[in-house]
């Protein structure tokens, strides 16, 4: 007995595709299918959703293979990682506000208050100022620090050069100040 070969064409493949996609077995999605489609869009395993929904696994298996359900799941997934991305970049920009928040102080502190600060906080300060400076952080990002009314009237470029400036003025005190305690 021989077997024929048949060879197979591109429209074929098509043909398979259409083959393997069911229709849905869910008629009207209810809250449960977006909880359960929630819980996998963040990543749960299966047998954890089972138990927190209170369905069996084999039931979660099923839903999931649903190309209705598939559309839920990638419906929160991209809501989730919109949720995600806009939390970090919310963390990321109050971690710069305080960053930038606690430079102010201790500048602050070395204009009001410059005895209270050691020798050895000097240098450390100066040692971690010219880490930031050396650090490729400071030609990927610029952080301009100021009102909205600074912005309008000097303009983005002017306020950028005096807070420069400025910084050149506070790492000169630093210095200045560190050389002073050393002797």
């Amino acid at each position: 007995m021989s077997a024929e070969v048949v060879k197979l064409m591109p429209g074929d493949l098509d043909e398979l595709d259409r083959l393997q996609e069911r229709p849905s077995a869910i008629k009207r999605i209810r809250d449960h299918h977006h909880l359960i489609a929630r819980l996998v869009a963040e990543g749960k395993r299966t047998t954890d959703i089972a138990n927190e929904v209170g369905l069996s696994i084999s039931r979660v298996s099923i839903l999931k293979g649903d190309p209705t359900f598939k559309q839920l799941v990638e419906m929160y997934r991209m809501n989730y990682n919109q949720l995600a991305d806009a939390a970090y970049a919310d963390v990321k920009k109050k971690a710069a506000i305080l960053e930038m928040e606690s430079i102010e102080h201790r500048l602050d502190q070395y204009y009001e208050d410059p005895d209270s600060i050691s020798a050895a906080e000097a240098r450390a300060d100066g040692a971690w100022a010219r880490s930031i400076i050396d650090s490729d952080r400071i030609g990927k990002s610029v952080s301009v620090h100021g009102n909205l009314n600074d912005l309008q009237r000097m303009g983005m470029a002017d306020l950028f050069e005096y807070q420069s400036k400025r910084a050149d003025e506070m790492m000169a005190e630093v210095q200045k100040r560190i050389e002073k305690k050393d002797d």
